[in-house]
């Protein structure tokens, strides 16, 4: 990893390795890291852009042409607001970046905002929410022409893991001697 704290790489491929259906382990590949420029950042924003690109070259399958992504990614697969939401959509619209998957936050400013900057964003609330609106939909009308890349592949994306009902709890009287 260069530019992203280990533990927080190591983090990643744990929230992909609990929750996420993957051919093979991700602790069974090996995962690199690393940002452009040598730049380092503290900021959890990152962790939603890595997880895509992690997932992204696993299975194979293309990000969205011209789409951005923040947020912080918690252990139980939600996705949390960061600061700095608004400048941020600012900042990839006048970049030319057209859509945009983000953490759900709980006014409609972030939809009027990208509105006005003619900006699709998808609030997404957890990682199924997340994987589901950059993979499964057809963002060609999104994002204006759709290049597809060579050699990437029409395989479906990463499912989540089905939700197994909770354990019973075996009720503890005390240490027997």
């Amino acid at each position: 990893s260069i530019g992203v704290s280990r533990e927080r790489l190591n983090m990643l491929c744990a929230v992909i390795n609990k929750f996420l259906e993957m051919p093979t382990s991700i602790y069974s590949q090996n995962v690199f890291l690393t940002l452009i420029g040598g730049m380092k950042f503290s900021d959890t924003g990152v962790d939603v852009p890595s997880l895509l690109a992690m997932l992204s070259s696993a299975q194979n399958k293309a990000i969205p042409h011209k789409s951005f992504s923040f947020g912080e990614i918690g252990l139980t697969s939600e996705l949390r607001v960061v600061g700095n939401m608004e400048t941020r959509v600012k900042e990839a619209a006048r970049m030319g970046l057209k859509i945009g998957f983000i953490p759900k936050t709980k006014d409609e400013r972030m939809q009027d905002l990208a509105r006005k900057l003619g900006v699709k964003v998808y609030e997404c609330a957890n990682l199924k929410d997340l994987i589901s609106n950059v993979f499964l939909i057809d963002h060609s009308k999104d994002s204006g022409v759709y290049e597809k890349p060579s050699g990437v592949s029409k395989k479906a994306p990463p499912k989540m893991k089905s939700e197994e009902a909770p354990k019973e709890k075996k009720e503890r009287k005390g240490f027997e001697n």
